[in-house]
């Protein structure tokens, strides 16, 4: 017992990152079967206690003659305890009651039974059956300092942390245990460090750090650095203490933990710099999630102020690698990695777009140098990797496959195949008659495609970089175009979501000291809006510079009148669902009409977006597919830092390969009758159709085509002849400009704007 007890307190992993719990007892996450976690040291013990039991009762008319028999039951419900049956060790304790047992004996079952209800989560029935014992005046000073222990463990279970202080205390002042006293000190300093009273957690951590040697080393070394953290102390004593503890050879393996620490203190002494190089050398030497998480949230947090958004992403990206996918923390800081993505992506287009432009005014053999040097690193990597891959056998090699661990199941697959080649499914793969294939003419085979593919990759990553170098000055100037563009936008999230003025202002300036006409108004209105976030009085020197340059501009408009800007987006999204409103009634013009004047009243750039995309939308349903792709383009190009411009992008880019660049083709579908119409007189014309009987069956609506002229269609007949017929029942002479199409070209027909060709 004593020996499985030792292993399982040496296996045991505390968390000094939590709050210690009371008992060193690792509890199984499983679920515990009558047979327990089988430890043989325990199921040794308790088969020696059931065989004294059975062996040497002495229970002559139900009294127990024989005092060792208490004693064997008890040690039998410590053995199913330690073996986690909890329910089995409750039955064992309860008997030591009902035997000869000494009064200690029955103090310490008691005690053991309180520990059993508190592991079957019955806290309130431990916590009253320990107030009772507690209060008799014949405990020794053992039960009573492990009967307080106890209690403080059940307070604890049930996150009452005040009350658990009070009767650990007790347990510690009573307890005669180097390794439990102290174990109990610590947890007390624990609990006044989470009630932050800094100073009480100081006096119980020196106590724990005075008991030097004689406790575990992992709970000194804690102690020690938490004494010096919350100490009273000099800095330079406490950097001291920490240097001693560095060169200490003893503590080699609580490094990790004590750069940390040294890391806090430097943060504590605004001396963030070199706090940060700890927490870096705390990273080289940890393995603990639970540190690693903390100092990447520290570095993630120190970048972030700088600011360098690049470094805190990668860093949030770390910290989230060392933490459970299902804490709240995660998601927290997930959120928080989300929102940087969007700025780093920014900045390394940037960062792209400006090495395009500078190495395109490199000279040509320059250039080939570049290109000739990537070509030559990507072939070295890919040599490499051709000399490392092992040779091929036929013969059988013995594989081990585990099915619970995704990469040695890739490996056992790729060592099946590599000795015995692909197999039928429902085979006997073992059998020379299942059809095996040559399996090194195969592998190779499988292995040289593999190599030419990756060739291929190469040579097109290479092109792709070789094509996107701008050779003409329009090119250029489309790169530069963007890389302002996504400049300003970048400045307006710094401004926004980080009230990170100093970078905005330098993007922004960076942008208005190119002197570029179309992007002058915004810029200054941009570095207004920084000025005027921080009070500064700059701002009325821009203002004044907008007023009197750009007068005719939207942004002048919105400064000669501040109070017209509509500030709340409720107000902004109530005024964009009435235009979409009108966009569904096909009234485009009132649509275009009034997004421009809507776009006046605003400066939020996210509604500016969707209102802009209303506005291509209702310009392409009125003038084609052609200037709705121009539309599409203008916004692109106006707001590309955006997560919507890569969806816009994608609609483009099957806009010109499938309908500008492609043929319109005629699927079919059934027949329609067209009547066109001028604009202002369709309703009236819809009204003397649909009186007419003949139409009485069918499907009769009205579709706008452009600026000028609008549709009837009257739609549902299978062939060209009924709907000829028709026409002729309406008096299509009365009707101008009518024809009958299918489907399929009256789609196309609004999609390319060729209504002319149908009229003519």
């Amino acid at each position: 017992m004593k020996e499985g007890l030792i292993k399982e307190e040496e296996a045991f992993e505390e968390n000094f990152w939590e709050i210690l719990p009371v008992e060193k007892i690792t509890l199984s996450q499983d679920i515990i079967t009558v047979d327990g976690i089988e430890n043989p040291n325990f199921l040794k013990g308790e088969l020696k206690a059931a065989k004294t039991v059975q062996k040497h009762s002495m229970n002559i008319n139900g009294i127990q003659h024989n005092p060792k028999i208490a004693s064997a039951y008890m040690l039998l419900g410590k053995a199913r305890y330690l073996d986690q049956r909890f329910v089995q060790a409750l039955d064992a304790f309860n008997q030591v009651t009902k035997q000869k047992a000494s009064k200690s004996e029955i103090n310490e079952s008691k005690i053991w039974i309180a520990k059993c209800n508190i592991r079957l989560e019955q806290e309130a029935l431990a916590i009253n059956g320990l107030k009772k014992l507690i209060q008799n005046d014949n405990l020794t000073t053992s039960n009573r300092a492990q009967a307080n222990a106890v209690l403080s463990l059940a307070y604890l279970e049930t996150g009452n942390k005040l009350l658990a202080m009070k009767p650990l205390k007790i347990a510690a002042s009573l307890d005669s245990g180097n390794k439990t006293k102290s174990r109990y000190l610590y947890i007390l300093g624990q609990l006044f460090e989470d009630k932050n009273q800094i100073d009480s957690a100081q006096i119980y951590f020196e106590q724990v750090s005075n008991f030097k040697r004689r406790i575990p080393r992992d709970l000194f070394i804690n102690a020690k650095l938490k004494n010096i953290l919350y100490g009273t102390t000099i800095f330079k004593e406490k950097e001291k203490d920490i240097f001693k503890m560095i060169e200490n050879y003893e503590n080699e393996r609580f490094l990790d933990k004590i750069y940390y620490t040294y890391s806090k203190l430097l943060y504590e002494n605004d001396l963030i710099e070199k706090g940060a190089d700890n927490l870096n050398k705390s990273i080289r030497l940890s393995n603990d999630p639970n540190l690693l998480y903390r100092a990447y949230k520290k570095l993630a947090d120190f970048y972030f102020l700088k600011p360098d958004y690049i470094l805190t992403e990668n860093y949030l990206d770390s910290t989230l690698t060392n933490l459970s996918p299902k804490s709240k923390m995660y998601w927290q800081i997930e959120n928080q990695q989300k929102g940087l993505k969007q700025v780093v992506e920014i900045e390394q287009q940037i960062k792209l777009l400006d090495s395009l432009v500078r190495i395109s005014n490199y000279s040509k053999e320059k250039l080939n140098s570049i290109l000739a040097s990537i070509e030559k690193t990507q072939k070295n990597v890919s040599n490499n990797n051709l000399a490392n891959k092992p040779k091929l056998k036929k013969q059988v090699s013995n594989s081990s496959f585990y099915f619970y661990n995704k990469s040695l199941v890739e490996l056992g697959k790729k060592s099946f195949n590599s000795t015995w080649g692909n197999r039928v499914r429902g085979t006997y793969w073992r059998s020379n008659n299942s059809g095996p294939i040559v399996v090194e003419n195969l592998d190779q085979n499988n292995f040289e495609e593999k190599q030419n593919s990756k060739m291929e990759l190469e040579t097109t990553v290479l092109y792709d970089i070789s094509s996107q170098i701008p050779k003409t000055k329009a090119q250029k100037d489309s790169i530069l175009s963007l890389k302002n563009r996504l400049t300003l936008s970048l400045s307006e999230i710094y401004l926004t979501k980080y009230k990170d003025y100093i970078s905005a202002i330098k993007k922004t300036q960076k942008i208005i000291d190119l002197n570029v006409e179309e992007l002058m108004p915004e810029s200054l209105y941009l570095l207004y809006k920084i000025y005027k976030a921080q009070n500064d009085i700059k701002q009325n020197e821009i203002k004044n510079r907008i007023l009197s340059n750009y007068n005719k501009t939207r942004f002048a408009k919105i400064l000669e009148n501040p109070e017209n800007l509509i500030s709340e987006k409720n107000n902004l999204y109530s005024q964009l669902d009435s235009l979409q409103k009108l966009f569904y009634e096909q009234r485009f013009e009132d649509v275009i009409k009034g997004i421009d004047k809507s776009l006046i009243l605003t400066d939020d750039s996210d509604v500016l977006f969707d209102y802009d995309l209303l506005r291509a939308k209702s310009i392409g349903r009125m003038e084609g597919v052609e200037s709705y792709e121009v539309e599409l383009q203008k916004i692109i190009d106006k707001y590309p830092s955006k997560e919507q411009t890569k969806e816009l992008k994608t609609i483009a880019n099957q806009i010109i390969n499938n309908w500008i660049n492609d043929d319109p083709k005629d699927s079919g579908g059934k027949y329609l009758i067209i009547i066109v119409s001028d604009f202002q007189d369709i309703d009236k014309l819809k009204k003397q159709i649909a009186v007419k009987k003949v139409i009485e069956d069918k499907n009769i609506y009205v579709e706008r085509y452009n600026y000028e002229k609008s549709l009837i269609i009257i739609a549902d007949f299978l062939t060209k002849e009924d709907a000829s017929n028709l026409m002729v029942k309406l008096d299509s002479d009365k009707l101008k400009n009518n024809f009958v199409v299918l489907s399929s070209q009256y789609k196309n027909m609004l999609i390319y704007k060729t209504l002319d060709e149908y009229l003519d």
